[in-house]
C-alpha cells in the first residue's frame, strides 16, 4: 500500500471540520475508537486507535483485507518517496523549495522564483542561497555521471577552462 495514494482519514483535519469528535465512531460498519493525550502546555490531542493493533495514530488508511481501516504499520504502508531513487528524492527536495515560493513549472533550470509578498528579504535570500548551492551541486553530480567522471575531476576541468 502506498499511503499517499490510499484513502485516509486524518484526525487533525477532521478536528478542524467538526466541533467535537466522539470517543467512538461507527464508520462503514467498523468501530473506530479515539483517545486523548496531554500536550506540554496543558492542552490535549486526540488520536485514533488502530482497529487492528490499538496503536495511537493520527491517520488511518483504508485497506482491502481484514479490518477496513488500519494504521500505516498494520497495512504495510510505505510513502511514495520511499519508492524513489536517492537521485529522484534529491531532485524532489530541490523542487519542493521552489514550489514553496510559488514556482509551478520549469524545474531547477528555470530562474529562481521572486520573493513572495510578505516574506522578509533576509529569509528569502538565505533560502535562495542555500537552494541555488544545492541545485548547482546536483547539476554538477549529474553532469559528472553523464561524462563518467568524478565530481572533483569535473570541477577541476571547469576551473581550468575559466577565462
Amino acid at each position: 500500500m502506498i499511503c499517499d495514494l490510499t484513502a485516509q482519514i486524518d484526525i487533525r483535519k477532521v478536528a478542524k471540520m467538526v466541533l467535537e469528535i466522539p470517543e467512538t465512531i461507527h464508520f462503514e460498519g467498523e468501530r473506530i475508537v479515539t483517545t486523548w493525550t496531554g500536550t506540554n502546555f496543558g492542552g490535549r490531542r486526540q488520536w485514533f486507535l488502530c482497529p487492528s493493533c490499538d496503536r495511537r495514530c493520527a491517520i488511518i488508511y483504508r485497506i482491502g483485507t481484514g479490518p477496513l481501516w488500519c494504521c500505516r504499520i498494520c497495512g504495510g504502508g510505505r510513502y511514495l518517496s520511499e519508492h524513489e531513487s536517492p537521485h529522484q528524492r534529491r531532485l524532489s527536495k530541490l523542487l519542493k523549495a521552489r514550489k514553496h515560493f510559488g514556482q509551478k513549472e520549469g524545474g531547477i533550470l528555470a530562474p529562481f522564483p521572486p520573493r513572495p509578498k510578505g516574506m522578509h528579504p533576509t529569509k528569502y535570500n538565505r533560502i535562495r542561497k542555500v537552494s541555488l548551492k544545492l541545485e548547482l551541486e546536483f547539476l554538477l553530480d549529474d553532469m559528472a555521471a553523464f561524462l563518467k567522471m568524478s565530481t572533483k575531476d569535473l570541477e577541476a576541468v571547469l576551473a581550468e577552462s575559466k577565462l
